[in-house]
């Protein structure tokens, strides 16, 4: 021991001193009550009550060793009466609690036992009695059971209920230093297991000694989810601490050490060694402070305790378990006192901006200064704690700022008196300006004409200002006109049919087996013409032009951009790769800057996805810089894909921009990843709501688009000599081409892109082995090539589909001719 008193919080400071003296006695030294009482001259009385009694138990105990009580803290107990102690689970301030094993029952309890100088002290026997009476009479779900008392060897103890869990005190510690795990940024993971030692009725004390099991882990839950734990947690102790106030029992030692976790996620209340009972005379003298300092609500430094106190101390315990760290933190108690007794903790959203208002606003209500504005009773508090778990409104109101200065001044007396007199004397300083006013008013008579003069050309001033709104509406709307004629002439050269081209749409012959470029009558049937081409160059010219003389003008930067995409369209569709690729990539240089403006737009964003996945094509001979693109393209179209997973449009961008990565991976040697790409666009295009239309005869578009993924996908499989995964694809891409979707035929251009996709099918089924595939695909490639006629359905071969392949467990191997 050192020179200063023990400053061990959950151990009363005699008893570490009496267990020092009685250690220096069995060694065979001689401390004297003199030399102990001179180092602690504050414990002068009670040592000289305490020690003379320990050296004389130790002076018998040498002559009679099998004679005479046990010392619980001086040596390490294995048997006491009917239970055989397996362990030391810790130490309070007034004994020690075991893991132990009653040999009669069958059972693993928790023993209490009474520590040496407790014995010698009638006050703290008398609070180790009141303990095991107040728990005994409690029979709650959340509230430690006692199963009985009992005296062996003049140690006295009692029995309670073995809990296999943690005190949230060992929690709280093991969090300290840890990223809270209420925050949006800790890892989304069931929970964080608390690995330490169960403490069942006392701090933690040193290593556990016995054999008996550790203790279950308990999963700390993280995200939001940590928050309704915390609130599950409060509600469980406030039901229970309703129930024992209903019974007469106050606990008034509610801390984070005295409540117990077990792994199913039920909280146990123990430590009833302050409670108060309605049938005992208090055992503390007037003027003593009752339980913990730091969980003490403020009126138990001048008056006696009460439920509400209870209620106080609660809060605290859940504002700990909000906030990670205690709501008063001085290390003195002097302090603390004063901190308790002057202020309020701050505000837990100011600690850590995550915690949910409602819950902050229990917590406050709770840890008010004021008994009369804290919850009634821990009932009411159980109740909004519940509310909050259910989404439900809580009764608790914040206070009002009124009221906060109110309560203020009530606290601060001499603060508020002499703001007050300040107020007062800035009232009568207003109050001589008002008679000095009155005496300058007269002198202001003579500006009243210069006011009326500057009024009026004011109002000139705003008259010219309209003016100069009116004409910029009117030049606006001009603007909107000619975007509006520009608007009408893209949509009649270049319409928005229901089947865009896919990226690109397969047309067969390209460098590597890759697609070539589409046939100069594209899939969606319009017929584009060179003159057409130039009629929106020119347009494309005074998009550039009214651009560049209205720089800030972000809706002229995109139709500028809106229109060389669709101009690239055109240009795609006539067979002038460069010149497709040329406006395309102007187009996106267009979005990229509006985005560089506005990251957040949607609008920008998913222009932006749209033109970088047609840079480079059709020829497929992306540069690294377009790789990049096609990699930025990809993570924005998830990004509004997550945003809004009900939107077909985003959906519809993220396969398409899948697809087109997956071509260039491939094209760059990267398989895996291709593969992997191609997989996840078909799996996009299943999610795309399927718009179907009376009397259609074609698969719908999104199934054509998702064929010609699947066809890449079969043709980079078969590259990899993966003949029965080919096979596989090959069927699933069979089925989308031809699953029905009945409506009005569509142009020759479409016509000539489902035979495409046929014969390019046929030819990966003939190379594949699956022969019956590949004439099944050529006999549909075949009917489309007699259908020349769109709008003539009579005698239509695809009016009635052909047989379908055999479902079941036929394996979508070879067939037989």
């Amino acid at each position: 021991m050192d020179q200063q008193t023990p400053s061990d919080p959950d151990r009363h400071p005699l008893d570490l001193l009496a267990e020092e003296f009685a250690e220096r006695c069995r060694r065979g030294e001689h401390p004297t009550v003199s030399d102990y009482v001179r180092r602690h001259p504050d414990l002068a009385d009670g040592l000289r009550d305490v020690l003379p009694s320990i050296a004389l138990m130790e002076k018998l105990k040498r002559r009679n060793t099998t004679g005479g009580g046990v010392a619980v803290a001086a040596m390490k107990l294995e048997k006491l009466g009917d239970f055989q102690i397996v362990r030391e689970l810790g130490r309070g301030g007034m004994g020690i609690v075991y893991e132990a094993w009653q040999e009669s029952l069958g059972r693993h309890v928790a023993l209490k036992v009474l520590s040496r100088a407790s014995l010698l002290d009638p006050q703290r026997l008398a609070r180790f009695e009141r303990e095991a009476r107040a728990a005994a009479g409690l029979h709650h779900t959340n509230i430690v059971p006692v199963f009985g008392v009992g005296q062996d060897e003049g140690l006295h103890y009692y029995v309670m209920q073995f809990i296999d869990g943690h005190a949230l005190s060992e929690l709280l510690a093991e969090s300290s230093g840890k990223p809270h795990p209420g925050d949006p940024t800790t890892g989304r993971t069931n929970g964080t297991p608390a690995s330490t030692a169960a403490k069942q009725n006392g701090a933690p004390g040193g290593e556990a000694p016995g054999n008996g099991a550790e203790s279950a882990a308990i999963r700390v839950p993280s995200g939001r989810r940590y928050w309704t734990w915390v609130a599950d947690i409060g509600r469980q102790v406030a039901d229970a601490m309703q129930y024992a106030h209903r019974q007469g029992v106050l606990h008034r030692d509610i801390k984070p050490a005295n409540l117990l976790l077990d792994a199913k996620g039920i909280v146990w209340v123990a430590d009833f060694g302050l409670a108060k009972l309605p049938e005992m005379t208090d055992v503390t003298q007037t003027g003593d402070i009752i339980g913990t300092l730091q969980y003490m609500a403020p009126e138990g430094l001048k008056s006696p305790l009460n439920a509400r106190s209870d209620v106080y101390a609660l809060g605290l315990t859940l504002y700990e378990l909000l906030t990670l760290r205690p709501a008063f933190s001085e290390s003195s108690p002097a302090a603390l006192m004063r901190r308790l007794s002057e202020s309020s903790p701050v505000q837990p959203r100011r600690v850590n901006p995550h915690i949910p208002r409602d819950l902050e606003t229990i917590v406050l209500k709770a840890t008010a200064r004021d008994p009369g504005s804290r919850y009634a009773s821990a009932g009411e508090l159980a109740e909004d704690l519940e509310n909050f778990l259910h989404d439900r409104p809580v009764m608790a109101r914040r206070a009002s700022t009124a009221e906060r200065v109110w309560r203020w001044c009530r606290r601060n007396r001499a603060v508020a008196s002499f703001a007050a007199a300040a107020m007062i004397c800035a009232l009568a300083a207003i109050v001589v300006g008002w008679v000095a006013y009155g005496t300058t008013r007269r002198a202001l008579a003579s500006e009243e004409a210069r006011r009326n003069q500057a009024e009026i050309a004011q109002q000139q001033a705003e008259t010219a200002k309209h003016q100069a709104e009116v004409a910029e509406r009117r030049a606006e709307a001009n603007v909107a006109l000619s975007l509006k004629s520009f608007e009408d002439i893209f949509n009649r050269i270049a319409p928005q049919e229901t089947m865009p081209p896919p990226t690109p749409w397969p047309g067969g012959g390209g460098e590597g087996g890759q697609p070539g470029p589409p046939p100069r009558q594209g899939p969606r049937g319009a017929r584009a013409s060179s003159q057409d081409a130039a009629v929106l160059q020119s347009v494309l010219t005074f998009y550039d032009r009214f651009a560049r003389q209205n720089s800030t003008n972000l809706t002229l930067e995109l139709e500028a951009a809106k229109a060389y995409r669709r101009v690239g369209d055109i240009y795609f569709r006539l067979g002038r790769s460069s010149d497709a690729d040329s406006a395309n990539r102007r187009a996106m240089d267009s979005y990229l800057r509006l985005m560089s403006l506005q990251p957040n737009s949607i609008e920008y964003q998913a222009g932006f996805v749209d033109a970088a996945g047609w840079v480079g094509f059709p020829e497929l001979k992306s540069t690294p810089a377009d790789l990049q693109l096609v990699h930025r393209a990809s993570d924005v179209a998830q990004s509004l894909a997550r945003s809004a997973p009900d939107d077909p449009d985003f959906n519809m961008l993220l396969a398409r921009t899948l697809f087109r990565e997956g071509v260039v991976l491939r094209q760059q040697g990267n398989l895996a990843a291709a593969e992997e790409d191609l997989r996840q666009s078909a799996a996009a295009w299943l999610h795309r709501p399927d718009p179907r239309r009376t009397g259609r005869r074609f698969p719908p578009p999104q199934s054509a688009e998702r064929a010609a993924v699947l066809q890449s996908l079969a043709e980079l499989l078969s590259d990899e000599h993966r003949a029965d995964d080919t096979r596989k694809t090959l069927h699933e891409e069979y089925d989308e081409l031809d699953r029905p979707a009945p409506g009005p035929p569509r142009g020759p251009g479409e016509q000539l892109a489902m035979k495409t996709l046929y014969q390019r099918l046929a030819e990966s089924a003939k190379k594949a082995g699956d022969a019956g595939l590949s004439r099944q695909a050529t006999d549909r490639a075949a009917l489309l090539t007699r259908d020349s006629a769109p709008d003539d359905t009579r005698g239509d071969p695809l009016g009635e589909p052909p047989p379908r392949r055999p479902r079941g467990d036929e394996p979508p191997g070879p067939r037989e001719p």
